[in-house]
């Protein structure tokens, strides 16, 4: 029943809302905003944007959305402790990001097998590398003390 309560609070456009009639502001802003970044970094993986950009937006997304729909609200910002404008943005985009890279990964399976075999390619020729080192050195390690190779 208070879910009901706070999303009629939350839908109430123009209503004035200040610390003692909706003190339950924040955490709607702080939700809103994982809302934003949960959708906004499925969908960022599946364009095929890459880089700073769609961060960027996702980073815009994220925090000025809430703070357009306080500003429908009309909420006294002021009678709130601290400072609500910005709550959760860090931790929004922290999700934004992982969504954003878990989906990626799930939608590119074939660059992923590619890299591994990349690296599967690097880690023989280092190997190969130093056999022949070893067997031209005479079977001496004329490596320096704490190296690997």
């Amino acid at each position: 029943m208070a879910i009901l309560k706070i999303l009629k609070k939350s839908v109430a456009f123009g209503s004035q809302p200040n610390a003692s009639t909706f003190p339950e502001l924040v955490d709607v802003l702080i939700w809103m905003r994982f809302v934003i970044a949960f959708i906004y970094g499925i969908q960022l993986s599946r364009k095929t944007e890459l880089g700073a950009v769609g961060l960027l937006y996702g980073l815009n997304a994220v925090a000025f959305v809430p703070i357009m729909y306080t500003i429908l609200l009309k909420a006294n910002m002021d009678s709130y402790v601290g400072n609500i404008m910005f709550a959760g943005v860090p931790n929004a985009l922290a999700l934004l990001l992982l969504m954003w890279i878990y989906c990626y990964t799930l939608n590119n399976g074939s660059e992923e097998a590619a890299l591994a075999k990349m690296i599967d390619v690097m880690q023989n020729l280092t190997t190969e590398a130093v056999e022949i080192e070893t067997v031209r050195d005479g079977g001496q390690d004329t490596a320096a003390p704490g190296s690997e190779f």
